[in-house]
């Protein structure tokens, strides 16, 4: 685990950005840049490249990343194009036979809490939610997927940044991203 600043009586990764055993949410609607964003992080974490407000991350090391979107292809792609060491960039069960394999942050928690112990990651990259679980997202079963994430987070101490797609605007709502478009459901 990493040392970082405390702000707040917490223990920050990235000071007033991404906490230390807590989960950070990148939300946004579709095609505004979020996996992009996540990349850069990764790449930022590995100490590749700054973090967006210019400064470099203290500790830097290995991230895991938890691609569930069938774009890990892209995603390497991605990464080489910013600089980010791919050494430093442990796949959980990326060697599994099927091509098409996308694991699920339910399913296969054993495994990706094993890797990143294994690799002494500094931060767990999750892109995306809607796609590593098979439960309803506007139901209290979300619940129960956020609180594996957390339980995640606290056991390895480490950061688990979760891109997150918001729920679609309802014809009443206006284009403002609000919490309850963030959260869909309670959870």
């Amino acid at each position: 685990a990493t040392m970082a600043p405390h702000y707040n009586g917490a223990t920050w990764l990235w000071t007033g950005w991404i906490p230390q055993a807590q989960i950070t949410l990148i939300a946004g609607v579709s095609e505004v840049g979020k996996s992009w964003r996540a990349a850069a992080l990764i790449t930022a974490l590995t100490g590749a490249r700054p973090l967006p407000d210019g400064t470099m991350v203290e500790h830097p090391g290995k991230v895991c990343l938890v691609e569930t979107e069938e774009l890990r292809k892209a995603y390497i792609e991605r990464l080489m194009a910013m600089g980010a060491p791919l050494d430093d960039i442990v796949m959980p069960m990326q060697g599994t036979d099927d091509p098409m394999f996308i694991p699920s942050v339910v399913d296969h928690m054993t495994e990706i809490r094993a890797a990143t112990e294994a690799s002494k990651a500094v931060a767990v990259v999750v892109d995306s939610l809607s796609a590593g679980h098979d439960k309803d997202e506007n139901s209290a079963e979300m619940r129960g997927v956020m609180r594996i994430l957390a339980q995640l987070a606290v056991s390895v101490n480490v950061p688990v940044i979760v891109v997150h797609h918001l729920r679609k605007r309802q014809q009443y709502e206006t284009d403002k991203v609000t919490l309850d478009r963030v959260r869909g459901s309670s959870s």
